[in-house]
């Protein structure tokens, strides 16, 4: 008679850890985004105004504090709720709040390791991937399964730097298009722009919502921070139409 199939978690002390390592991203994003809010609403404001405002957006600090609190409550869940299982030609993993995700030992074309972070099964498609934490109990067994499937290569430095770069870059190109936007005067620049900026928003939402490793509540979540900042990017549309009816 066949045994179960040995199913593996994240350690106690692991949860912990990869959940405040990311609730210290949710911070940084949420001071980020509620500045930027303040910037946003404050350009046209008096004296007076930017007064409270700066106020209110200590307020809006010390809130996003307490967001990323109840954030970490999530991402511990979700951390303990990680499962990993073997087949005999395939890995699966359960995490609450994504599908669950099966992956055959001829889908991956690569596997990554970064020291002291963990694994990451690649697929031909780009957003179809596994991560396996390093805080995975018994992680050097998963790797040795693994291993034999595919010999896992270290991800260089450069390598990591290079992808981080990429999304910085992505970001900082969307901020400069809608600068030159909302600042230039000429039509034949203003438009150009505005659409440019509206067009990478529109990928990188589309590259978020398919991702298979991003939660239900957390597309949700990027609606909402959109809702909010409703004014910044309705900016360059207004600046079409006033470069046009000029």
């Amino acid at each position: 008679m066949d045994s179960e199939p040995t199913t593996y978690r994240v350690s106690p002390e692991g949860v912990e850890r990869l959940a405040w390592t990311r609730t210290i991203w949710v911070f940084v994003f949420l001071v980020l985004f509620i500045v930027l809010l303040v910037f946003t609403s404050g350009r046209s404001a008096d004296q007076s105004q930017r007064e409270r405002m700066v106020a209110g957006g200590w307020v809006a600090i010390a809130s996003g504090v307490v967001g990323s609190l109840i954030a970490r409550k999530r991402l511990q869940r979700r951390w303990s709720s990680y499962r990993l299982q073997f087949g005999e030609d395939n890995i699966l993993r359960w995490q609450e709040g994504l599908e669950p995700m099966k992956l055959d030992r001829r889908e991956i074309t690569k596997v990554e390791e970064v020291r002291g972070t963990g694994l990451t099964l690649r697929t031909n498609a780009r957003l179809r991937l596994l991560f396996i934490p390093v805080d995975l109990a018994g992680y050097e067994e998963v790797r040795d399964i693994i291993s034999r499937w595919q010999t896992p290569q270290a991800l260089a430095f450069l390598t990591r730097a290079s992808r981080t770069a990429l999304q910085v870059g992505w970001v900082l190109l969307y901020f400069a298009s809608w600068l030159i936007c909302t600042r230039s005067g000429n039509v034949a620049v203003v438009v150009p722009s505005a659409l440019f900026s509206y067009g990478l928003l529109a990928l990188g939402l589309s590259e978020h919502q398919r991702n298979p490793n991003i939660t239900t509540w957390q597309r949700r979540l990027v609606w909402v921070l959109l809702a909010l900042q409703w004014k910044f990017l309705a900016l360059p549309y207004l600046r079409i139409c006033s470069a046009f009816n000029r």
